[in-house]
């Protein structure tokens, strides 16, 4: 991997490029829509289902649907950022995509696998560490 600048990346990493923005807005996006049901259960924190159901005027089903897309266009962000070069050096770009991919494991099938791991993040874990691909 070489040498690495660590303060040169913590600067990089402050200044909100767009694979950071991505990673932080796909997290936080993903995690209301899949857990939202549960956030009501509790004392009310509002979701961005919440914000974008006020700020918009529609119901809950059509603001997943455009949070959805907005998970898309991050997705968009992150490939044009995998594509440019950056003063950092591609492993930190790879440190955020990574992260986005493991949200979509985590948060898979409309279920919170962070919340409740033995729904659906369990079955994962046991697929990949105790049937692993033979090479």
């Amino acid at each position: 991997m070489g040498h690495v600048d660590t303060t040169r990346a913590c600067n990089w990493a402050t200044r909100k490029p767009k694979a950071v923005f991505a990673t932080e807005k796909m997290g936080r996006v993903i995690n209301d829509i899949v857990g939202y049901e549960e956030e009501h259960s509790r004392p009310h924190v509002a979701t961005s289902i919440d914000c974008y159901m006020k700020e918009y005027g529609v119901s809950k089903e059509e603001a997943v649907v455009k949070l959805y897309e907005l998970i898309e266009d991050t997705w968009k962000d992150m490939n044009e950022e995998c594509l440019e070069p950056t003063a950092v050096g591609r492993q930190f770009i790879n440190v955020y995509l990574e992260s986005m991919r493991v949200c979509h494991v985590v948060y898979d099938k409309d279920s919170d696998g962070y919340t409740h791991p033995e729904e659906n993040l369990k079955h994962e874990i046991d697929f990949i560490i105790m049937d692993p691909i033979p090479i």
